[in-house]
């Protein structure tokens, strides 16, 4: 069994704070119902979501991505 019993939660961030809002670069959507073409940016946003961490996703381009690909 898990327990979290370590865990500080002082040192949890506090998921209300916009300003440690997580921002997700996506490829261009091509549908307003679908988050990405990419299998990995849909699993992002879904665990995301999944764990209420606030987060913005943004249209992204791999031509800015600091390494080359996306997500970022």
């Amino acid at each position: 069994a898990l327990s979290y019993d370590h865990v500080d939660p002082a040192s949890v961030p506090d998921r209300g704070d916009p300003s440690k809002m997580v921002i997700v670069y996506v490829p261009k959507r091509l549908s307003p119902s679908i988050v990405s073409s990419s299998p990995f940016c849909v699993k992002l946003v879904a665990w995301l979501r999944m764990t209420g961490i606030p987060h913005e996703v943004r249209p992204g381009s791999l031509m800015r991505a600091p390494k080359g690909k996306i997500p970022y």
